[in-house]
């Protein structure tokens, strides 16, 4: 996205009201020569030198010529524009506000430095850069308040500490107030929507405390449009900011989570993971969360993306899934008695690759926190002993965690005389973790496998001596 975007060309038509007729005739005339002119690049100082002649319509021909060039696909001689001094004239030529033109292209020139390297990005940043664009997206001129839209977006893209020098300059708000001007012109709010998601994630992250006051506007995005890349930049920025429990809250007050279960029969994987991921750190918060989640019915979708030809699908459904399982026992039973749900997760979990099996394990792991007699049956029903016990041999420290820390749980939680019936079974397993165990010397995890191990035989010696 940001690629095409940095190569976008138009050709702007301002009202009539900002310059006199004669003046924007004249302007336009300029703008013209350059409609299919080719520029060679030995002819780049030449232009740019025109930046610092007084007359300003030979200092708006040095203007286009020079963002011409910085416009090219390939090849862009941003590291030459530079050599000959475009950045500094550039930011004055903003300072003298000459015409809204000459603004508007002094900026898409600092735009397309600014997607360069690091290097060549830090000195637009220096020069002032951040600061000028943040008044330039306040202003009245459309065109120009949605360049230094991309401007701010370029910068903040580039590394967390340019990010946060925009937060701290409330760089945010004023795309904010900006968005909710333009939400009705598609090009200026899908700017505002990137910038605004480029400045709600990077690593480290952005303080969630500066960044929150931005899910009501992404909220918005994916209630009122169908664009694409908006959707994206919207869904995105959402599962980042909703890994935070009062981000999760905000999401389900704004009513959100109906229009995000939509979008899990998105074909696109750039909305759908998204889409899936934020629903998933959603199940993670209170019982009431979890509910909310339940409640705009993603289960009946749920088959769909375990059959989904995409791995990545596959595995955030399973973790997604996982979560609601870890909540209160009327949640994980939703999914216990969705008999079609449970059959795939039992596929993915024999059959799948290690990384989605392992989260296909967890929601297994989970429901047995809270198993009552009957939830078991249904979990041996849905070949859970067969899961664990071929999974064992994977050798994966966290696989055996999970198997060990359920069998734990059906071991403390099913009476004996439940669990006698399939005493072969656990035992089998309990052997193979055990051995696996000691092969890797997991002294801790052996020691609580004994643990399990010996409550079992006793509960069993005890139940055969009542009998």
């Amino acid at each position: 996205m940001e690629q095409e975007a940095l190569h976008k060309s138009r050709r702007l038509d301002f009202k009539s009201d900002i310059l006199s007729d004669l003046l924007n005739q004249r302007l336009k005339m300029v703008y013209d020569q350059f409609e299919n002119k080719i520029l060679e690049n030995e002819d780049l100082p030449i232009y740019i030198n025109e930046l610092y002649d007084e007359d300003f319509l030979i200092q708006y021909h040095g203007l286009i010529a020079l963002r011409k060039y910085l416009s090219v696909a390939e090849n862009t001689p941003i590291s030459l524009a530079i050599q000959f001094g475009a950045i500094p004239i550039l930011v004055q030529i903003i300072k003298n506000q000459l015409t809204p033109y000459h603004i508007h292209e002094a900026c898409w020139s600092l735009t397309n430095i600014a997607s360069g390297t690091s290097q060549e990005t830090e000195l637009v940043v220096n020069r002032g850069g951040i600061k000028i664009f943040i008044k330039l997206v306040n202003s009245d001129i459309l065109d120009i308040a949605e360049q230094a839209t991309w401007a701010l977006g370029n910068i903040a893209g580039d590394n967390a500490r340019f990010r946060d020098m925009i937060l701290n300059a409330q760089g945010h708000i004023a795309i904010i107030n900006f968005a909710e001007k333009c939400k009705n012109i598609m090009n200026s709010y899908k700017q505002c929507v990137w910038a605004l998601a480029n400045l709600s994630r990077g690593s480290p992250g952005p303080k969630f405390s500066v960044v929150k006051v931005a899910i009501p506007s992404f909220c918005c995005a994916i209630q009122s449009t169908l664009e694409p890349e908006t959707l994206t930049d919207a869904l995105w920025a959402l599962s980042h900011l909703t890994n935070n429990e009062e981000g999760q809250r905000q999401v389900c007050e704004i009513q959100t989570l109906k229009r995000l279960s939509q979008f899990l029969g998105n074909e696109q994987l750039g909305i759908l993971v998204p889409a899936l991921r934020t629903l998933g750190n959603i199940a993670t918060g209170d019982e009431k969360m979890t509910d909310y989640v339940l409640e705009c019915g993603i289960l009946i979708q749920v088959p769909l993306l375990l059959n989904h030809h995409k791995k990545v699908v596959r595995k955030e459904t399973c973790w997604m899934l996982s979560n609601i399982a870890a909540g209160f026992q009327h949640q994980g039973k939703q999914l216990l008695y969705h008999k079609e749900i449970m059959e795939l997760l039992s596929k993915i979990a024999l059959e799948d690759q290690e990384d989605v099996r392992l989260e296909a394990i967890y929601t297994f792991a989970n429901l047995t926190s809270q198993l009552d007699i009957n939830d078991f049956q249904l979990l041996m029903d849905y070949r859970f002993l067969e899961i664990c016990i071929k999974n064992i041999p994977l050798g994966s420290i966290r696989i055996l965690a999970i198997i060990i820390e359920s069998t734990e749980n059906i071991i403390k939680n099913i009476p004996i005389d439940i669990l006698e019936q399939w005493k072969d079974g656990i035992t089998q397993l309990l052997d193979k973790v055990q051995a696996q165990t000691v092969n890797q010397d997991l002294i801790d995890y052996t020691n609580r496998v004994q643990r399990s191990r010996i409550r079992f035989q006793d509960n069993l010696i005890l139940y055969k001596k009542k009998g």
